[in-house]
């Protein structure tokens, strides 16, 4: 419990804002998100959704307007959902859907939230 109020100190609901970032754009830049994206995925995957949270912060903060950040964001709804952060999540969810309200990811970040009503 004390890892789970230290870890909602970190996490907003808000996903990272869209900012300029020559990073991204340079060489590498997309492999480097796909590593990122991929890295969170297999977290995930093994029950570890601490540090899914930890690696799409990373990407957050690296990439926050990168080319996966629409994935970056429904991941993070998943993880949150995961790590058991119910009312951040349901927030995320909130904010995914305005901010992608045509997201292909939509499906899963609503399948995410629902039991969660």
């Amino acid at each position: 419990a004390n890892s789970s109020a230290s870890l909602q100190r970190k996490v907003s609901a808000e996903p990272a804002p869209a900012a300029a970032e020559p990073a991204a754009s340079e060489t590498g830049g997309l492999r480097e998100e796909l590593q990122l994206v991929r890295a969170a995925r297999a977290a995930l995957g093994n029950n570890q959704a601490d540090n899914a949270l930890a690696t799409l912060r990373a990407h957050a903060d690296r990439f926050p307007a990168g080319q996966l950040r629409e994935e970056r964001d429904a991941l993070r709804v998943v993880a949150l959902v995961r790590h058991g952060d119910g009312a951040l999540a349901q927030s995320a969810a909130r904010a995914f859907l305005r901010r992608y309200p045509h997201s292909m990811q939509t499906g899963i970040v609503t399948a995410a939230v629902r039991g969660l009503r």
